[in-house]
């Protein structure tokens, strides 16, 4: 270690075998010692939709359900430890009492161990919003309190304002939507993943004049223009999400609108996160840093550290013979 160097300190049990990806410690067992950063857009698993595949648990760590008055209604995306990223529509004329949100599910029918449900303490509308087709279709969680991230909850990047995602991007889109136009996602509710490319603008609103319906700028299309590919009842509000050239995940789009579901020439329309973006962080207090914050950082360190500490004697669970010290240098040159 050089000048400016700081190196923090402490104690794991050998069950925290634990790997830095992204900025962020994931523990390979457990999600325990998991501890929280700015890091996004970084899944560590491996990685309705129509058309679509059941994806990995952890996958998409990001991923929201959001049920209302116990069942799930719509998707969404965690975008730091207190906001989530949704569809207008999605939360138009209801109390956020109404609302809770699971995060690191996989099963909508299924909850685990690594599942956390928070309450939606705000709901803050995109101003002027109306109807999907009328564009505005963003709406913006306040939780009830901040959730701790770990190998299954993680938020996704926001893109700058001035992103630009093309055909040429591989994009994704997530969620525990209808299978078909009218068939519900079976039973256990697996989350499930399609590839769909981008469409540009000029294109959709081709498809879509027929309808009498304009795409305007706060909207982005994607879908397989042969049909079978597509976002779905469901669906609504969750994530469209394009690989950045560093591997890590940024949102493109929200889930908003289409006419049926996976036809042919009838590309899903999204909102275009790049048109809010400077709205989201300004009530949300996203920040658009990727490295480890120090001062989360050692929030979390505390925290993870009183938990062992907390841990009742004889249960085998907090031994001296069984800790590991573990040494994290963060280098920083000071001007």
């Amino acid at each position: 270690m050089g000048p400016g160097s700081l190196c923090l300190f402490f104690l794991m049990t050998p069950n925290c075998l634990s790997a830095a990806k992204g900025g962020i410690l994931v523990n390979e067992k457990s999600d325990v010692c998991s501890f929280s950063s700015d890091a996004c857009g970084t899944p560590t698993a491996s990685s309705r939709i129509v058309g679509g595949t059941a994806a990995a648990d952890g996958a998409w760590p990001w991923q929201v359900s959001l049920h209302r008055d116990g069942k799930h209604i719509c998707g969404g995306s965690l975008i730091n430890e207190q906001w989530v990223l949704c569809a207008a529509h999605c939360v138009m004329g209801y109390s956020s009492s109404r609302f809770t949100v699971y995060l690191g599910l996989y099963t909508v029918d299924q909850p685990s161990s690594h599942t956390v449900v928070g309450n939606v303490r705000n709901i803050i509308m995109y101003p002027g919003y109306s109807s999907p087709t009328s564009g505005k279709d963003a709406s913006l969680l306040q939780l009830d309190r901040r959730v701790t991230y770990s190998a299954f909850i993680l938020p996704i990047c926001l893109p700058n304002a001035s992103d630009v995602f093309t055909s040429q991007n591989s994009c994704w889109v997530t969620g525990w939507g209808y299978v078909n136009e009218g068939v519900a996602l079976p039973s256990p509710g697996t989350l499930q993943q399609v590839q769909v490319p981008i469409i540009s603008t000029a294109i959709c609103a081709g498809l879509y004049s027929s309808y009498k319906i304009t795409i305007l700028s706060d909207m982005t299309c994607a879908g397989d223009l042969k049909g079978g590919k597509d976002s779905c009842q469901g669906d609504s509000g969750g994530p469209l999400v394009c690989k950045r050239s560093d591997g890590s995940w940024v949102q493109a789009g929200i889930v908003s609108w289409g006419v049926g579901c996976a036809e042919a020439n009838k590309p899903g329309v999204y909102s275009r996160v790049t048109s809010f973006v400077t709205w989201i962080e300004a009530n949300s207090n996203v920040t658009s840093s990727s490295g480890i914050g120090l001062q989360t950082f050692s929030q979390d360190l505390i925290a993870n550290v009183s938990y062992f500490l907390d841990l009742r004697a004889g249960t085998g669970h907090w031994e001296v013979t069984l800790c590991v010290l573990m040494c994290l240098c963060l280098t920083r040159l000071f001007t």
